[in-house]
């Protein structure tokens, strides 16, 4: 197990203490006195309100509900933390709602929207279409729903209780699976479907729902009641094609409303333009995670399974520059944005006996644009340091996963070792000592050195998972990343959680049973943890081994991949993928 070392403070101010400086200008003293009967002497109400009274449900001054904020920010509550510091700090910046909307229902009349939403909640017309609606969601039975509808009528007045606003459409997939987005108020009950010019229904059973601070603030005082902020929708709907207008419509007593029409643009199959453009939808960062795993990533998940058995029809291409010795090690390169640093690889490889003698090289090219300038360059590097190593290109950008999926394709070694294009070792013999360090000890799956940055600080030290609260997901963790190697607290051969892929050494043995790398993370992150987890899973270990010690200078190809935004997204998807796959591992005491 990695040990963690506690950092010191680096103030002398308590947590305590700065939660109370950041919400004293906002608290206010005279009313919380006055209404809970608390002492105004000193610090006595804010002490009392910190220690005991926001857990009492007291509210802090006469505009903030501290009941309504835990009750409309479950997560909030779950925490722990003082909702009043939390929403002064965090949740006016992310537009969280802290009390329900005030709604006069006993001074509405009997043909209020939410009046009709309830009527039409008991009748006859709602009965029938939930058990059409529960044919079509049971049996994938969209006549049911056409024989329900020919009966009803068509109505030219707007629906009673639904005003439906969608914003964006857009199909993926050639077609086969489509996304609109927009905002809806409802009194309450909600029937919705769509219908295209060619007659073809398309059922909506359900819509992810997720607050629009914009259009509550707009439609506080409408017609149709403003109930909840979760005003915003997106919702999946299969086959539908580009170009063909839908027509959505709702159901309400009196018959059949048509509530909108959109025209699908096109956004292809690529699973990354999908990516960029769902993760435009405009969600709170708290509660992003939970909808890039029930919406974005379904999406993204259909589009990469549909492209991973396209890829998989592809031709290789294979150059061969010398013949390799008879190898202990296959060592496969992934190269993807830049290849200046292929040079430098190979000149420190040809200073080391051990892989000129017992090593295999394989770079896998993967990045058609690196394709032209690659072949004369590899010619010129095999004819300067004399030694052999393969070219693979697989015909397409297969990401981090896929290109070292099919580096193991043409590896002929026991050993597999995974190496990026930008990790450098510092002196010989580093590959010979993880593979004596392996052979050692059978119980170990993987095994990784240290690494550190250009500096000479720690970058990697093996993994850990850490929670986070703020976007309730675990995450990979770096403990001991910047600290000085003489700090490391680890100094031999030390098992953890999880370790990078940026450097890792396994037998091809435990490789083939485990499948490989996880080729359904977008991107990149993750696949080296998911790998790890896969090991273990099996029964044997990850190891960490501080003696051996390269240099990586990380991630210098990420930047490629989009803004920050978008990247952080990726990771949150990722990091729901993989604790939806690895939760009772990750949460295990040996996963912390």
């Amino acid at each position: 197990m990695l040990k963690l070392r506690k950092s010191k403070p680096v103030t002398a101010e308590s947590p305590d203490s700065h939660v109370k400086r950041v919400i004293t200008e906002e608290f206010d003293k005279h009313y919380y006195c006055e209404t809970y009967g608390i002492s105004e002497e000193n610090d006595e109400a804010i002490d009392h309100f910190l220690t005991e009274g926001w857990k009492q449900g007291y509210d802090p001054c006469d505009w903030f509900s501290v009941d309504g904020y835990l009750k409309l920010n479950p997560d909030i509550k779950q925490s722990g933390v003082n909702p009043f510091f939390h929403y002064v700090v965090y949740g006016k910046h992310e537009h969280r709602l802290f009390k329900e909307p005030d709604l006069d229902i006993a001074g509405m009349t009997e043909m209020s929207p939410i009046a009709v939403a309830k009527s039409f909640a008991n009748s006859e017309v709602y009965t029938e279409a939930q058990l059409a609606k529960q044919d079509v969601i049971n049996n994938s039975d969209l006549t049911s729903w056409a024989k329900f509808l020919d009966g009803l009528d068509e109505q030219d007045t707007p629906h009673p209780f639904i005003k439906f606003n969608p914003e964006a459409s857009v199909c993926f997939n050639s077609g086969m699976e489509g996304c609109i987005t927009g905002w809806m108020l409802s009194a309450g009950v909600e029937i919705i479907w769509a219908e295209d010019k060619f007659g073809a229904l398309y059922f909506i059973d359900a819509l992810y729902k997720y607050p629009r601070q914009d259009v509550f603030q707009a439609f506080q005082n409408s017609a149709i009641p403003v109930v909840s902020a979760n005003l915003g929708f997106a919702i999946r709907i299969q086959n539908i094609k580009a170009g063909v207008e839908l027509t959505f419509k709702g159901l309400s007593e009196r018959g059949i409303h048509k509530l909108a029409s959109v025209v699908p643009d096109n956004i292809g199959s690529n699973p990354v333009d999908a990516a960029k453009w769902l993760f435009g939808l405009p969600t709170p960062m708290h509660l992003l995670s939970s909808r890039l795993n029930e919406f974005d990533g379904p999406i993204i998940a259909n589009l990469m399974e549909a492209r991973e058995s396209e890829v998989a029809k592809l031709p290789h291409r294979v150059y061969e520059f010398g013949v390799s010795p008879s190898a202990d090690v296959s060592i496969i390169i992934p190269l993807y944005g830049r290849i200046d640093f292929m040079e430098s690889q190979l000149l420190s490889f040809a200073d080391d006996p051990y892989i000129k003698e017992k090593a295999q090289l394989i770079f896998v090219v993967d990045d058609p644009n690196l394709l032209a300038p690659i072949r004369p360059l590899a010619e010129n590097l095999h004819k300067l340091y004399k030694m052999p190593f393969k070219l693979i290109w697989g015909g397409v950008n297969r990401g981090f996963s896929g290109a070292n999926n099919l580096g193991a394709e043409y590896a002929d070694a026991p050993y597999l070792l995974f190496l990026n294009s930008d990790v450098f070792p510092q002196q010989p013999g580093w590959l010979e000592s993880l593979k004596q360090a392996m052979e050692s000890n059978e119980e170990i799956g993987v095994i990784t050195p240290r690494l550190v940055f250009a500096d000479g600080s720690i970058q990697h030290a093996g993994m850990t998972f850490l929670y986070r609260t703020d976007l309730n997901i675990w995450i990979n963790h770096h403990p001991n990343m910047g600290l000085d190697p003489e700090l490391d607290p680890n100094k031999e051969l030390t098992f953890c959680p999880s370790v990078t892929g940026a450097c890792m050494l396994m037998r091809r043995v435990d490789f083939d049973n485990i499948g490989g790398w996880s080729t359904d993370y977008l991107i990149g992150d993750f696949e080296d943890s998911d790998l790890c987890l896969k090991i273990r899973n099996t029964g044997k270990e990850v190891a960490y081994l501080p003696t051996v010690e390269l240099t990586h200078l990380e991630r210098q190809s990420f930047g490629i991949t989009g803004t920050d935004d978008f990247r952080t997204k990726v990771v949150i998807l990722n990091a729901t993928k993989h604790q939806s796959k690895w939760r009772s591992l990750i949460e295990s005491p040996e996963g912390v």
